[in-house]
């Protein structure tokens, strides 16, 4: 890699950490100008030798620290804290990449390079909600039965959670992939007691296959015997 020197001229220009490597604040080369919404542009070296021009309050308040050399260290089944890069979305309007992202809680989201690779983004926001007993309307008076029966114990959550990443958030009827899913129990969750919480009884499916089967077979003593007959119905019909 090429090196360049590069002078510290506040504490501002000071690059960061990033993989362990000292990444420096892209080098000042000229003004180019300004654009149609008069803000200033000026051409940059980066850290890595290639030049690129961006406005000068993006490399200001550090939301471009390179020429986008920095996305390329971040690949699709990359995993940063609850989200899993699943594609690329396309691009800032400072040219840096936007990754589509799935957290483990099911939902999509959209982040950019720098937020992930610089941990600011670590889910789709399900971390700063509250669940469980610390969340601000928990009833602390319901009994474990009472939790149990309402499908509210933290082991429940964790259960679907774990259901949905072994199936990769993916409906296993049509192949729909993440959207609105439910974790659905083969044997009814009311009246097979021991399997409530065993992931091989659980199956992801998307919210109209799961309407679908309850549509035909209703939400009472349900088996897995009913949903390997639903399963091939909608095989032969599709």
């Amino acid at each position: 890699m090429q090196s360049f020197s590069v002078v510290a001229r506040t504490s501002s220009d000071l690059g960061c950490f990033f993989y362990g490597m000292m990444i420096m604040a892209p080098e000042f080369i000229k003004d180019i100008g300004k654009n149609k919404h008069n803000k200033k542009i000026a051409r940059y070296r980066c850290f890595c030798g290639e030049e690129f021009e961006t406005l000068k309050t993006y490399v200001r308040t550090k939301e471009t620290k390179s020429c986008g050399c920095l996305s390329q260290r971040i690949k699709i089944g990359d995993i940063f804290g609850k989200l899993e890069v699943v594609d690329l979305y396309g691009k800032t309007k400072n040219g840096t990449n936007k990754w589509k992202c799935i957290c483990e809680c099911g939902n999509i989201t959209i982040v950019d390079t720098s937020k992930l690779t610089l941990n600011r983004t670590k889910s789709c926001g399900c971390l700063r909600k509250k669940t469980g007993s610390s969340h601000h309307l928990w009833n602390h008076n319901k009994t474990s039965k009472q939790r149990e029966d309402t499908r509210s114990t933290e082991e429940y959550f964790e259960w679907r959670r774990s259901v949905y990443i072994r199936d990769k958030y993916t409906c296993r009827v049509c192949l729909k992939y993440s959207g609105k899913l439910n974790a659905h129990h083969l044997d009814g969750y009311e009246w097979c007691i021991e399997k409530r919480t065993d992931i091989d009884n659980g199956i992801t499916l998307c919210e109209e296959c799961h309407n679908d089967f309850h549509l035909i077979y209703g939400k009472k003593k349900n088996t897995k015997y009913q949903f390997i007959e639903f399963y091939w119905d909608y095989l032969n019909d599709n």
